[in-house]
Formats: C-alpha cells, sequence, structure tokens
C-alpha cells in the first residue's frame, strides 16, 4: 500500500526534479513509495516511479537513493515503460497503468512479471551516470549499492532479476561515473529513513 506523504516524500520529490532537471525532463516524474518488504524499483507509463521501503531501508546514503532514481529516470527519458508494458503485456495491461483499468491487484501481479532485457537495463544505468553527473551529485553512491547488491548476491534481489550482473554495473559506473556534490542533506536523508520505516511499521488500516 502507498505511504502517508510527509517530509519525507517531500525531500524525495525535491531530489526527482533535481534529477530530472538534469535529464532534460520536461515534467519531474511522480514518486510513490509503497510499503512493501521486497528490494525494488521500477519505472511506470505515465511518468511515474515506484521505489519500496524495503528499497530505502536498505540504502544506506542518499547518493546510493540518487543513483537508483536516476537509472529508473534513465528508463523514462526513453520511455520504456509504455514499451514493456505494451509489448509483455498488452494494451489492457496498459491501460491499467494510466487508467486504473481492472484490478490493482491483478496488474501489480503483471508488474512483477514484466522485464526488460539486459542491453535496456545497461543504457538506463549509461543515461544514469550521465544524469547524475548534470545534477553534479556523485556517482560513488550507484558504484557502492551495486557492489553492496553483488555481495549479497543479485538473486535475492528481485530489482536485479534481469538486469546485468551487479559487479559488471559497479565496474561500469566506476569507469563513466564523476565525482559531485551530496545529493541530500543530512536532515532530508533521515526523514526519507525515519518515514519509510514508520510506514513499514503502521497498521494496514492506516494506508488506505
Amino acid at each position: 500500500k502507498p505511504c502517508p506523504s510527509g517530509d519525507g516524500q517531500a525531500a524525495i520529490d525535491r531530489l526527482v526534479s533535481r534529477l530530472a532537471t538534469a535529464a532534460a525532463l520536461e515534467h519531474p516524474p511522480q514518486i510513490l513509495v509503497l510499503r512493501h518488504a521486497l528490494i525494488n524499483a521500477f519505472a511506470l507509463p505515465g511518468n511515474r516511479i515506484v521505489i519500496t521501503t524495503g528499497m530505502i531501508v536498505y540504502l544506506k546514503a542518499p547518493d546510493e537513493l540518487a543513483g537508483i532514481l536516476a537509472h529508473e529516470i534513465g528508463h523514462l527519458q526513453r520511455r520504456d515503460p509504455v514499451a514493456l508494458v505494451i509489448d509483455q503485456a498488452g494494451w489492457n495491461a496498459f491501460g491499467t497503468a494510466i487508467f486504473g483499468l481492472n484490478s490493482t491487484g491483478q496488474f501489480g501481479q503483471t508488474l512483477l512479471s514484466l522485464s526488460y532485457n539486459r542491453d535496456v537495463e545497461a543504457r538506463a544505468d549509461r543515461s544514469g551516470i550521465t544524469t547524475l553527473a548534470a545534477a553534479h551529485i556523485d556517482a560513488a553512491g550507484f558504484e557502492h549499492v551495486m557492489r553492496r547488491f553483488a555481495a549479497r548476491g543479485d538473486i535475492d534481489i528481485p530489482y536485479l532479476s534481469t538486469h546485468p550482473p551487479s559487479i559488471e554495473r559497479a565496474d561500469a559506473i566506476k569507469a563513466a561515473g564523476k565525482p559531485g556534490d551530496p545529493s541530500l542533506s543530512p536532515e532530508e536523508w533521515r526523514d526519507i529513513r525515519t518515514n519509510a520505516l514508520a510506514c513499514a511499521l503502521m497498521p494496514s488500516s492506516v494506508l488506505q
């Protein structure tokens, strides 16, 4: 279920706006934080990005979050979610994504079954690296989270099931990434983490 808005959501929105400007998107994506233990994030048709509380809790630094979001913005730049949903799930699923047709639960299962090929994922990584550089955000966090994914084992993390191996991604980010400034203040990162943890512990009745 979606997490309530708060200071953490506002901090994420500011970061996404900064990344979207650097990526030359006409409008910043809408960010939806979902209460779910899975470590996952994905872009949707309609200029939207979903990130789970499991992912936010797993991340150790704001620049890691910036790298994940820059990657998803890379998908939006090339309209990858539209092509993916239509190609693999059909126009009916596309209508659900845009207009809310059919059951949300059924569409959620459809989303979990979709996957980009590895070339598309690698291209989104390259776009993310370019976006981080344009936003003057240090790419080291993006590299570090890929190395932590690799150490844990990609197979345990749904977000990585169809991506190129994390160690290869980390090496590519290290080679092409640029140094830069912090993506968020310590206070903003604290708000994001605090909100995600609070949401993860909320009774389901609150998340309506």
